[in-house]
């Protein structure tokens, strides 16, 4: 698996979304993590998110604040979450 490690607690959603099934155990994980200090944590939460689709309705408002951040990486993550959870 590519995804980050941080050792400080973080990593455990990284690693559910790559489990069959378990994408919205992670889900609380990932919107969580769209407030972390570090840009990495927060555009691969934005991923991730992304990733689960329709089912991540309720992290839109972070999202959007998302779009708007100064780090191109993160604000274009935040983007295509919004893009593939829809309206």
């Amino acid at each position: 698996m590519l995804a980050p490690r941080f050792g400080d607690g973080r990593d455990w959603w990284f690693e559910k979304l790559f489990e069959p099934g378990r994408q919205l155990d992670a889900l609380e994980g990932d919107v969580g993590a769209l407030d972390d200090k570090d840009k990495t944590v927060r555009a691969q939460a934005a991923r991730a998110l992304g990733r689960i689709g329709p089912p991540a309705r309720g992290a839109v408002p972070k999202l959007t604040a998302l779009s708007r951040e100064s780090d191109l990486v993160v604000s274009r993550e935040a983007q295509a979450a919004l893009e593939s959870i829809g309206p």
